[in-house]
């Protein structure tokens, strides 16, 4: 017990305000969260204001547990912590509030250093000397509701006891015990007792990761059957307990379970025979019983007892549950298989049965990764085949928390290891049957150490470098031997000024050299002496670290954080082994020492002799100096040799002058360096560590010049301003020497494009290229470069120099190179090209100290490999790639950059997409059958491709019998977002006030809202919020179309293609030919009745999700995306990769399995180039439909050639030709008086009045934007933006985050000079982009009309309209055409103006009511017009219906007075924006665009 520093400590006496009570059914101890004073107030207030203006948002897959950052829920940020992840989910612990909270990538954002400056706001504590008096050891309802009121009260209280590894306060209130004791729920236990049973409880959590150890003692109690009817009901009284392995722990297991690699269930063998007996023992008590088990959705996770195929009954887990057909799906723990059971196969586990913790781990092996393209059928078969039911030895080198997974090691017969097979098949494969040039580079204990060239291969040929690069070796330098010698040389390091920094820091695989010299020995002949492995980093290597030690910004030490364990485990290796050692004569550099400080034995390297009986020891894995006496040093134990020297050496990068190698850094630089080092170490925030340059100095040392980064600051960045204010001088002593050129990330981000020239090509996954963008940078180098090597001949040079050179390439020209070997040949690597070829020794020049300006360009290669295509193509695809790609332009879209900073990209040329050409060319299948039918499978047709259908109307899209929601006319689709936490409208300014209307006044939206208090919670959520809070805690959420890959498709892009569906010219869909295969595929697999791949039922449905649907004219599978719910039985599905709609039965819908997610949508939405400028009216007839229809063959089976010209939203503007002839719209003819026939374009133009009013031509824009749609009694949490009348609102959902992407990406095209509107192109309906004068921000618009220089702007996001010049109006980029509106148009259910109105106050009675509050709509029905939707809403505010509230401004009318009370038909018109509603009968709200 001890104390926290600024808290209350051990017996004293405070006042806490009780914040938070937590409660839960299997908490026996009070648990509550509290403040101890309110001193800080006011900093805490600035504190919560501050981090409204978050860092950088999270970036997919960024954050890992542990790591501090910044949460947003309700619109406001909190300060948080990372306690888990699972891909873009995480669960975070909200420090300043006591409480958990799950969220997603996008409500996470990295905050700033000093956001984390102050304490936790409240402190965990526990109510002393009280637990249950029940006898099941259980809080009782009333005792609940009781602790639930705690919340808000301020109390008295004796600190009994600190727990300060928990950071918990054990707190003594009196009044409250004594309260608790009288109402009779509270048992009273000595304060002695009470210390006792906390620490047991925290023992057991500790050791059994289940709840606290009080439960065992009613385990008896909580373990009773619950019998409802006839049946028995899940529990999850009890959990079940998984020993902790520490890291380095070697078992002998039975491999039960293989799925991957990453996916391996490994049984401790020990236990093997007490589960043999457990399973006996469950099966004699579960067979016995006959009563059914009721299961419900909520059992999901539950322990249960399963009867499994073979007839054993096995401890289960619940996995899924399909109600209908009687199944859930059971994992069984104790031997990780998953099995599809019957329910009266399932069994309330009883408490007997959790007492044997669970002895089968899920692991991971062990440095074996996919590169992110997933393991074929074939190598997991291969491996089930090595592994499964087999007993290995298996090492845990570490737990990974967040993956949920061990790492290990396995090991076989003979103590092969299993891990590295892949490499004994890769290098068998390699080297059989090949003519191979042996270089022999060493020979130790009758061994020849030897280099492997194959000099036919294409690429790489080194087979050492091949295999690291793939993965399956790890790169070593082969040391050189050094002849002893009698003297040291000084020391090459400086002496320690800080004797106490701690050496039990964590590091990984990064090593020592062995460059010192031997520190004594009277021969001098050559000899075999110990060293330490060192690892070298590329540059652009990105690494997880933590600074070691210190002696300056130009020199610390650094470790790798990804094997903490190893270090671990050797430190308890060389512990026990020379504890108790003799001293014996020394005559190796590498050796064991001992401390002087702490007495413990470290690896150290010998670096001085002193003349007394003394040597200076450098401590290799973690970097400190130290002089010790020479009799506590002890010779090394070979196997103590075989880890990597943990500590390797850097020096800051200078962020003014990055070819000063090294520098004098003033006082304040030097404590800000420490501050910042220090300060990531008290966080646990791990370093990002980016290696910059090497440079050595003259005692031959390697330094790593570095940036080190937090996800808050980089400290170069930071000390910008000292060097700039005090700039640092050279160092004077040592010099140091570049060893490479610099390395820069070039500004490339991932998710951009580039523009290149691929320089040269090794293979698919390793080439060079240069940015256009840096073009000029290249030129004006290469003319640097040769005037100064033209003077270097001419003057005498050194005979000997480092690795960088100049190097006159092939075409007589001198280039920057750095030497990668001098024996048995010279080769260098032109840095700024990539190649790396022999060249003679004449053609090489050094490269002088004062060549700042050329040293200080970064290299222009830039290293780069074609994602999604493996390593080990065949030689012929990468000759392919060679001959074609070298010396070519292309586009890069960047996807990935790996730890050694290449980049893993896709590359187009023109409309070819280079990655999946290879692919198709060579028939290179990621994970997935070789072989590929022809199209010989039934496809979802829809009733508009069918030869038996002839029905002309149907081709009408308003008269289709098939649902179109959510499918606006020319194709954009609108995807249903779901429902997440709120953001008020106080905290939407962050992105600039937005504009907003009430009646007719235009003015920024939240220029009149007033702060007000959130709550974290809200009073009431809506039904689909509800049912997607519980679906998260259940069953996985359904994905969307936006979790599959895009596909690529360019402007000018041909291709052949089928028409897989035709709504009309203006929307049609189009599969490309090539992947006529991958289609069929995917068919056939979800269709295949011996696959393995189940169909799992689906519990809660939103539009928007993606499932399996089956057609039933059919009977068959296909991918589909949700479009509409009707009720609880049926929903209208699109199947996503031919584009037709259906009506299907929520049974017959399923969830995709993963591997059907990796695949993009392979329909495309299209509209005829031709089409569009004919009238959306025109083209929706019929006749002209069926002629287009046969046209393009209505059977879509004919193969047409499709050029795409422009996307306009999701819908691609396209031209078609049928054998050559262009496909184009027949325009339909009518008859004259005379019998003759005229086009009806002719008859158009020769009809249609000339438009010389201000107003303009009605005729549609080709682009419109896509409304939001929502079904009836759909229920949404919304503000209202902008009044038009009582009777009509524009309103905004309170999730905002689409809203802040839109407000972003406008402001940007906005600024842009070169989007200005042609004021003669922009009509009625056009969709822009447009300035609003109250705010000078820009916002999407829809065009009214146009007044001479003015136009109309209705602002679609917002509600309300405005006047603005036409110089403050920008084309709408198609990008932002695609999402829908944010605002949408509403009015109160029960208020017909046919039969009443409101009274003049009415609009602001409803302002007042509804202004800047969160409020509730049911939507209850549906008003369309020709140019808006609106929905007919009940609304809900602060607990009071607003619908009634509302009627005291409605005047009602009678028949009498309003003879046209009954018609169905009102114009009226608001701010001279009209408004015509014509009232719908139906209820199938289809799409509309505005």
């Amino acid at each position: 017990m001890s104390s926290i520093p600024g808290l209350p400590t051990q017996g004293s006496d405070v006042t806490i305000l009780i914040t938070r009570v937590h409660l839960h059914p299997l908490c026996v101890l009070v648990e509550f969260w509290g403040k101890f004073s309110q001193d800080k107030t006011r900093e805490y207030e600035w504190l919560a204001k501050d981090i409204q203006s978050p860092g950088n948002a999270f970036q997919e897959f960024e954050g890992n547990p542990g790591d501090q950052c910044l949460v947003q829920i309700d619109g406001t940020w909190y300060r948080s912590r990372i306690v888990s992840r699972n891909v873009s989910k995480y669960n975070v612990f909200l420090i300043d509030k006591g409480m958990s909270s799950s969220t997603t990538t996008s409500k996470l954002a990295w905050g700033k250093r000093e956001h984390f400056g102050l304490p936790p706001e409240v402190e965990f504590c526990v109510l002393a000397n009280v637990l249950p008096l029940s006898p099941e050891s259980r809080w009782s309802p009333v005792a609940q509701e009781f602790l639930k009121s705690l919340a808000g009260k301020s109390m008295k209280a004796h600190v009994q006891d600190v727990l300060v590894p928990h950071r918990t306060f054990v707190l003594h209130i009196p009044c409250l015990s004594k309260q608790m004791y009288e109402m009779g729920f509270a048992k009273k236990l000595s304060s002695d007792m009470f210390h006792d049973f906390v620490f047991l409880s925290l023992q057991s959590q500790s050791t059994s990761q289940t709840h606290s150890s009080v439960q065992l003692s009613a385990s008896a109690v909580s373990t009773q059957q619950i019998s409802i009817g006839a049946g028995e009901r899940l529990h999850k009284q009890e959990l079940f307990m998984y020993p902790e392995l520490p890291a380095g722990t070697v078992e002998t297991v039975i491999v039960t379970e293989v799925t991957t690699p990453q996916r391996i269930f490994c049984q401790l063998k020990v236990f093997s025979q007490e589960l043999r007996k457990l399973s006996d023992q469950l099966s004699q008590c579960c067979e016995g019983r006959r009563t059914s088990c009721l299961v419900g959705p909520e059992m999901i996770g539950f322990p249960c007892a399963a009867r499994g195929n073979d007839g054993r009954w096995y401890r289960s887990l619940v996995q899924q549950i399909f109600p209908v057909n009687r199944v859930v799906e059971v994992l069984n723990i104790d031997y990780g298989t998953k099995q599809f059971v019957q329910v009266d196969n399932v069994k309330p586990l009883t408490g007997e049965f959790f007492r044997l913790p669970v002895v089968t781990y899920i692991c991971s092996l062990h440095g074996i990764i996919d590169k992110g393209v997933g393991w074929t059928s074939s190598q997991i078969d291969f491996l089930r085949n090595l592994l499964l039911c087999k007993t290995v030895i298996a090492k845990f080198e570490y737990q990974s928390i967040s993956e949920g997974v061990h790492y290990v090691t396995l090991y076989g017969d003979e103590n092969t290891n299993i891990n590295s097979q892949s490499a004994c098949d890769f290098f068998v494969k390699a080297v059989t049957d090949k003519e191979l040039n042996v270089h022999v580079t060493a020979k130790y204990d009758n061994v020849y150490v030897v280099q492997l060239t194959d000099l036919k291969a294409q690429g790489e040929r080194d087979l050492s470098t091949l295999m690291c690069r793939s993965n399956l070796a790890e790169s070593a330098e082969t040391q050189r031997q050094h002849k002893a010698k009698m003297s040291i040389e000084p020391a090459a390091l400086p002496p320690t000024q800080n004797p106490d920094s701690s050496l039990s820091g964590i590091h990984k695989n990064n090593g020592m050299s062995s460059r010192t010299r031997n520190a004594a020995g009277p021969t001098n002949i050559e000899r075999k002496v110990p060293t330490f492995k060192e690892h070298m980093f590329p540059i652009g290597s990105v690494l997880n670290v933590s600074v070691s030690y210190i002696e300056s910004p130009n020199d610390f030490w650094c470790q790798l954080v990804q094997n903490a364990s190893h270090l671990k485990l050797l430190m308890h290796d060389i512990q026990a082994h020379y504890a108790g050692s003799e001293f014996q004569p020394l005559l190796e550099t590498a050796c064991i020492a001992r401390h002087p400080d702490n007495g413990m034995w470290y690896r150290a390297l010998v670096i001085h002799k002193h003349e007394t009986a003394h040597v200076d020891v450098l401590f290799v894995d973690y970097g400190q100096t130290e002089t010790v006496s020479l009799y506590d040093l002890r010779k090394i134990c070979p196997a103590f040799l075989s880890l990597h020297g943990q500590a390797f050496r850097c020096s800051l990068l200078n962020p003014v002058d990055p070819t000063s190698a090294i520098n004098e850094w003033n006082n304040e630089a030097v404590e800000k360096f420490h501050s910042f080092v220090q300060t990531a170490a008290s966080n646990f925030v791990i370093l990002k560590c980016t290696i910059y340059a090497v440079m050595y100095s003259e005692q031959k040392i390697v330094f790593n010049i570095v940036d080190l980064e937090t996800p808050f600051e980089s400290v170069c960045t930071s000390m910008v301003s000292l060097v700039q204010n005090a700039p640092p001088k050279k160092a004077s002593g040592s010099s140091f020497r570049l060893d490479t050129y610099y390395y820069s990330t070039h500004n490339i981000k991932i998710g951009t494009e580039e523009q290149i020239t691929v320089t040269c090509v090794n293979n698919v996954t390793q080439f060079y290229c240069q940015l256009e963008r840096n073009t000029d940078v290249i030129k004006d180098l290469k003319i640097k470069v040769n005037n100064l090597c033209h003077q270097l001949q001419n003057v005498k040079l050194p005979a000997v120099f480092g690795t960088l050179c100049f190097a006159k390439y092939t075409d007589g020209h001198w280039y920057r190179g750095q030497i990668k070997a001098t024996k048995p040949a010279v080769l260098v690597h032109f840095v700024d090209y990539g190649d790396t070829i022999e060249v003679d020794k004449s053609d090489l020049l050094p490269v002088p100290k004062e060549a700042n300006d050329i040293m200080s360009i970064p290299l222009q290669a830039v290293m780069c490999g074609l994602s999604d295509i493996p390593a080990n193509v065949p030689n012929k695809v990468n000759s392919w790639f060679d001959t074609s790609a070298t010396e070519s332009k292309f586009r890069a879209l960047v996807v990935a950059r790996e730890p050694d900073g290449k980049l893993m990209v896709e590359l187009y040329q023109r409309n070819i997409q280079i990655n999946s050409k290879i692919k198709k060319m060579f028939q290179i299948e990621m994970g997935c059958k070789q072989d590929i039918k022809r199209r010989n499978f039934s496809a979802p047709k829809p009733e508009l491709l069918r030869k038996d259908e002839s029905k002309a109307q149907n081709m009408n899209m308003h008269t289709a019998s098939k649902s179109l929601r959510s499918v606006c006319e020319y194709g954009q689709k609108v995807k249903a977002a779901p429902l997440p936490l709120y953001r008020p409208p106080s905290q939407r300014e962050t992105c600039g006030q937005m504009p907003s209307n009430v009646e007719n006044m235009s003015q920024p939206a939240g220029a009149h809202a007033k702060q007000r208090e959130e709550n974290l919670t809200h009073q009431f959520e809506s039904k689909s919020y509800c049912a997607e809070y519980q679906k998260e805690n259940t069953v996985e959420k359904l994905p969307t179309l936006a979790d599959l890959p895009l596909k690529s498709i360019t402007p000018g892009m041909e291709a052949d293609v089928y028409v897989s569906h035709c709504n009309s010219p203006l929307s049609f869909y189009v599969q490309l030919v090539r992947e006529e295969g991958e289609i069929n595929t995917i068919a056939e697999k979800l269709n295949d009745p011996t696959s393995t791949l189940q169909t799992s039922a689906i519990g809660d449905l939103h539009p928007g999700d993606l499932v399996q649907a089956e057609f039933a004219d059919d009977a068959s599978w296909y991918r589909a995306v949700v479009r509409e719910i009707h009720g609880n039985m049926t929903a209208v599905v699109e199947f996503i990769d031919f584009g037709n709609t259906a009506m299907a039965p929520i049974t017959k819908l399923g969830r995709l399995h993963q591997s059907f997610l990796q695949l993009p949508v392979f329909s495309i939405h299209c509209m005829l180039s031709d089409a569009a400028a004919l009238g959306k009216e025109e083209m929706l007839d019929p006749e002209k439909c069926l002629a287009f229809r046969e046209d393009i063959g209505g059977d879509g089976e004919k193969k047409l050639k499709c050029q795409f010209i422009r996307q306009s939203g999701s819908v691609w503007e396209v031209s078609l030709k049928d054998s050559g002839m262009n496909i184009i719209c027949k325009a339909s003819t009518r008859c004259l008086t005379d019998g003759s026939e005229i086009p009806e374009e002719v008859e158009r133009t020769n009809t249609e009045p000339t438009q010389n009013s201000g107003k303009l031509s009605e005729n549609p824009c080709s682009v419109s934007y896509c409304e939001q749609e929502f079904s009836e009694e759909q229920q949404l949490q919304i503000y209202i933006t902008a009044v038009v009348d009582a009777s009509s609102f524009w309103c905004q959902r309170a999730d905002t985050g689409e809203l802040d992407r839109i407000a972003l990406s406008v402001s940007e095209v906005g600024s842009s000079v070169d989007t200005h509107v042609n004021p003669h192109t922009i009509s009625p309906g056009c969709p822009c982009i447009a300035l609003f004068s109250d705010d000078q921000l820009w916002y999407r618009g829809k065009v009214i009309r146009k007044d001479g220089d003015e136009v109309s702007i209705l602002f679609v996001d917002y509600g309300n309209k405005s006047q603005v010049n036409i110089a403050d109006v920008r084309v709408m980029p198609p990008s932002l055409v695609a999402a829908p509106p944010q605002a949408f148009l509403c009015g109160l259910q029960g208020f017909d103006s046919s039969f009443g109105s409101w009274t003049s106050d009415a609009v602001d009675a409803l302002s007042a009511l509804t202004a800047d509050k969160l409020l509730k709509v049911t939507v209850t029905g549906v008003e369309r017009d020709q140019e808006n939707i609106k929905y007919l809403v009940q609304m809900e505010c602060d607990g009071q219906l607003i619908n009634k509230v509302m009627e005291t401004w409605w005047k009602s009318l009678t028949s009498e007075n309003n003879p046209d009370a009954l018609g169905l038909t009102t114009s009226y018109e608001v701010d001279d924006l009209p408004f015509i509603h014509t009232k719908q009968l139906g209820k199938s709200f289809g799409a509309h665009c505005l």
